[in-house]
């Protein structure tokens, strides 16, 4: 599986993501610490990538990731409760 930290690491540097994206450099090194990044920044990181010539930085592959990353979270038992009570 690949990592958003992964597809931060192709920038230049942390401050080149977090222009690219609008977003503090502090903000942009958490992203990649954390392993997340919110939907809501992956079009501008689309952008960014493709300005950049940064190759498999796609819709797709941060929609794949994303679900990889909920498919592998541990299961809350009071949410599968909930949904089969």
């Amino acid at each position: 599986m690949k990592r958003f930290a992964d597809l931060i690491g192709r920038w230049p540097s942390i401050t080149d993501f977090a222009a690219d994206i609008g977003v503090a450099a502090g903000t942009a090194r958490q992203m990649k610490h954390r392993d997340s990044i919110d939907g809501v920044y992956w079009q501008a990181m689309v952008e960014g990538a493709a300005r950049r010539d940064i190759a498999g930085v796609t819709l797709e592959t941060l929609a794949m990731i994303a679900a990889e990353k909920r498919a592998a979270a541990p299961r809350d038992p009071l949410q599968q409760e909930a949904a089969h009570g």
